[in-house]
Formats: C-alpha cells, sequence, structure tokens
C-alpha cells in the first residue's frame, strides 16, 4: 500500500466504506490511528447526544454521577430537595430510568470510560488481597450485572370479624359510694337526731 502524507478524506472514507481497519488506513497515511479515529469523528455525522434531551436539572445530576458523586449526592446538588431521604429516593429513582442511564454511559465513554474498562478495572478490585476492597468490588459488580435479585414488597390484608360484648355482666361493683348517696345519709341521719332546743324545752317543763 502506498503511503500517503496526509489525510485525504475520501479515501478515507473509501476504505471504511470497503471493511479496512483503522490501523491499516493509519498506516497508509503515515499517522497514528487515533488521528484517524479524531478525523472519522468529524466527517461522520453524530448522533444527537443523549444530554439533549433532558432538563438542565437532569443533566447536572449526570454529569455529577458521572464525576463519581453518588446518586444521594448528584440528587442534592442537582435538585431542591428537602431533606437526604428525599434525595435518596429521587436520586434512586433517577438512576433506574433508562435515559438517564443512557445519558450517564455517554458521558463516561466521553472520558474514556467505557462499560470494558470499568468491568476490566473492577476484576483487578476483585482478586484484591484486601478482603473490604474485595467484597466492595463484588458488590458493584453484582449491581452492574443486575444480579442481585429484584426486591419483592408482599401486602397482607386481614379480614377480622367484630362482635359486641356487653361488659356490664363483667363489671366489678363500685364499692364508693355516689356523692349523692352519701348527702342523703347525712341528712336522714340529722332528721333523726333529737335537737338541742327540744331537750332544754323538756328540762323546762319539769
Amino acid at each position: 500500500m502506498k503511503q500517503l502524507k496526509k489525510i485525504d478524506d475520501d479515501i478515507l472514507l473509501q476504505k471504511i466504506s470497503e471493511g479496512i481497519d483503522q490501523k491499516d488506513i493509519a498506516a497508509l497515511f503515515g499517522v497514528s490511528p487515533a488521528a484517524v479515529c479524531k478525523r472519522l469523528k468529524r466527517l461522520t455525522p453524530q448522533p444527537p447526544s443523549k444530554l439533549d434531551s433532558l432538563t438542565k436539572r437532569e443533566q447536572f445530576f449526570c454529569q455529577e454521577v458521572a464525576r463519581g458523586r453518588s446518586q444521594t449526592a448528584a440528587a442534592l446538588e442537582a435538585f431542591d430537595c428537602g431533606s437526604r431521604d428525599s434525595a435518596k429516593s429521587l436520586g434512586s429513582a433517577l438512576a433506574k430510568a433508562p435515559h438517564i442511564q443512557e445519558a450517564i454511559q455517554e458521558l463516561m465513554e466521553r472520558v474514556g470510560l467505557t462499560r470494558e474498562k470499568r468491568v476490566r478495572k473492577l476484576g483487578e478490585h476483585v482478586d484484591s488481597k484486601d478482603a473490604g476492597v474485595s467484597l466492595k468490588a463484588l458488590d458493584m459488580s453484582f449491581k452492574l450485572a443486575d444480579e442481585y435479585p429484584a426486591q419483592k414488597q408482599v401486602s397482607v390484608s386481614v379480614n377480622m370479624d367484630w362482635f359486641p360484648v356487653d361488659l356490664e355482666a363483667y363489671r366489678l361493683p363500685d364499692k364508693r359510694k355516689p356523692q349523692e348517696a352519701i348527702d342523703a345519709e347525712a341528712e336522714e341521719v340529722a332528721e333523726q337526731a333529737p335537737s338541742g332546743n327540744e331537750g332544754n324545752e323538756e328540762q323546762a317543763g319539769e
């Protein structure tokens, strides 16, 4: 293959359409494969970014997650969350949305953090001699592969029949007398007792 000194766009696109590897095309032009890849990106119309369909707050959330922030921390930064619990719920819900996942994936691939690279790096941590690092890497690998069983919520309803019960038959007698009964007994005793004036009158008659 005759070596060319400059990348010719027409030849480049022709070789790509013929299925020739980019490394061979780079050798043809005497440049690095990275230069060929960069030139192809300029020539090939790029699909619309996944971020374009998101709101400003959703875009900021994706950027924070791609930077390595947790879902909760990203939600706190991007949205007006009243509490950390609400941020945790919102962050979890956003992270499960397909369009949010695609946007985060796109951002990570822009900086070279492809899924393959992350999986390979994660595998290195799984084999770590540090048990804590290894277990954490395993946990992350399960989440990445979505191998954790789905959480199930079970609701149980119980039907109970209620029957009215007359509690008067079981009520203990109240040993305390009501105040009205006490007052009535006091009046009765007072009426039966002789008055002091009647005794004096009897003594005077004698």
